[in-house]
């Protein structure tokens, strides 16, 4: 594994475990499963939001370039979500959020160098987006920017949720 990869997990793990200590009990709880497009939460994924801040992991399949050699992508993200008051003036059974992630793609960029050899590296992806929950379904987009010591990316997010479980 990378150096930068082993430096970004502890990070993560970091900032999941300062998440979980600010978690009050009156909080709005949540766990729910994705499909879409995502480098950090995957085509399929799932997430457990506590009040503001999501935890987030997923599994976005890819293949090398040139020998189309199948490569798990596994990605993990941090959320948080800001209420927007104003999408309640139209619907009760509405809900609008603007969001904030970070996260990291373990096999985000791909290629074969000169010696034919495949290079697989992570990378660490921005998002901001906005989410929209009608009843337990939501629709979540974004835009973002994935980075490495070496290598850079524009990226997008769309897909479609369902919440399994909710406490409020």
């Amino acid at each position: 594994m990378s150096k930068l990869f082993i430096n970004m997990k502890k990070i993560f793990i970091l900032l999941s475990f300062m998440l979980l200590l600010s978690i009050t009990a009156n909080s709005q709880t949540n766990i729910n499963v994705w499909g879409g497009y995502s480098w950090i939460n995957g085509i399929v994924g799932v997430e457990a939001q506590y009040g503001q801040f999501g935890i987030g992991a997923g599994y976005m399949p890819t293949k090398m370039p040139n020998t189309s050699e199948n490569i798990p992508s596994w990605g993990g993200s941090v959320t948080y979500y800001l209420n927007n008051k104003s999408f309640h003036q139209y619907n009760d059974m509405f809900d609008g959020y603007y969001y904030g992630s970070i996260g990291v793609a373990s096999a985000a960029y791909r290629y074969q160098n000169t010696l034919s050899e495949d290079v697989i590296v992570p990378l660490t992806y921005g998002m901001l987006g906005v989410k929209g929950c009608w009843n337990k379904f939501y629709l979540k987009a974004g835009l973002g920017y994935g980075w490495s010591k070496k290598y850079c990316t524009f990226t997008f997010e769309a897909g479609i949720g369902y919440i399994l479980f909710i406490n409020r």
